[in-house]
């Protein structure tokens, strides 16, 4: 197990693992920022921090990739440091964009992307499941819709 979104999708393996081995690599190595990570880079020269900045949907594919690829405390950090951004510091949980600025962390286009909910994946890549772990019974999906039911019911 290690195709990363392949894998969350319970499909069978199409890359070699020593060539996704190498690409996280040099992701990690390239494209760190404290956004996440920077939707351009070169090998030696780091994150282009300004030309086109990031997509929040990207980083969070990747960090699920990281996690299953055995590397979960760098995919949990990558995806800690994108959505901090978007919803802490810059406030727009309710209004998910669609790229942002790696310099400074600002929305430079769109808004309420659903890409976004790529997001959801998170619990089963930390569970080292596939996408329809949160969605069985008792499962993160299930658990949300219950409570929201509750609450209706109040």
């Amino acid at each position: 197990m290690a195709n990363g979104l392949v894998d969350l999708h319970g499909l069978a393996p199409v890359f070699r693992q020593d060539r996704i081995d190498q690409a996280l690599e040099t992701i990690e190595s390239t494209c760190l920022v404290d956004m996440g990570l920077a939707g351009f880079a070169e090998p030696g020269k780091g994150p282009d921090l300004q030309r086109y900045g990031t997509f929040p949907p990207e980083v969070n594919n990747c960090s699920n990739d990281l996690h299953v690829s055995r590397k979960a405390r760098l995919g949990l950090e990558i995806s800690r440091r994108s959505t901090d951004n978007i919803v802490r510091v810059q406030g727009l949980g309710w209004d998910v964009p669609n790229l942002i600025r790696c310099d400074t962390g600002a929305r430079t286009f769109g808004a309420d992307y659903y890409q976004n909910m790529v997001l959801w994946g998170l619990p089963a890549a930390l569970a080292g499941k596939d996408f329809t772990y949160p969605c069985e019974p008792k499962g993160l999906v299930d658990r949300v819709i219950m409570a929201a039911a509750q609450n209706n019911d109040n």
